[in-house]
């Protein structure tokens, strides 16, 4: 015989059995002396149990456990300066992508158009009339960004200097933020 499990002794004594399985377990004990032995024995602890003085902790660990767990949950707090880093590297990365473009879409024009003459000194084959078609719309590409975009030019010792403050305030930023994040517990 199969008999009832305490987990199901102690929800029966509790009342929050559902009702089929309410009528399942007083159907057993009925017929069950052993089970009937274990839930008066049950009964017994818990009304031995409620009788029992509460007994005061000698320290309430419940606020340093509270505040731990919201010290947790709580995000990374970013500091001002890890911000400004943060802004002028978009703000640089931007400014890079405004200049660079014109002149890295000319460049890849000038390589689609003579793409051609390359392809040419390649044996005949499928992968080279890919890369030709390729270079194709590369170069129908750039017509049209040419209709769409103003032409800006910058002198080489600009972009370089443009690039160059560009990487430090990368490095830094990403460097304060990594000295930053190894620091953290």
């Amino acid at each position: 015989m199969v008999h009832i499990s305490d987990d199901t002794l102690n929800e029966y004594l509790d009342g929050v059995l559902d009702e089929v399985a309410y009528r399942a377990a007083q159907e057993h004990l009925a017929g069950c002396p052993d089970c009937r032995q274990r839930l008066e024995a049950l009964g017994q602890l818990f009304t031995a149990l409620a009788g029992l003085p509460e007994a005061a902790l000698a320290a309430d660990l419940s606020g340093r456990v509270v505040a731990q767990l919201a010290a947790a949950a709580r995000p990374w707090p970013v500091p001002a300066w890890l911000r400004l880093a943060l802004a002028v590297q978009s703000a640089s990365a931007l400014v890079m992508l405004a200049v660079l473009w014109p002149t890295a879409w000319a460049r890849l024009a000038e390589a689609g158009r003579a793409l051609p003459e390359v392809l040419a000194l390649l044996p005949a084959w499928s992968p080279a009339a890919l890369l030709e078609s390729a270079g194709a719309e590369i170069a129908r590409l750039d017509a049209w960004l040419q209709t769409i975009r103003p032409e800006t030019t910058l002198p080489a010792t600009q972009l370089l200097l443009l690039a160059g403050l560009a990487l430090l305030a990368w490095l830094a930023g990403n460097g304060l933020l990594l000295t930053q994040r190894g620091n953290r517990r």
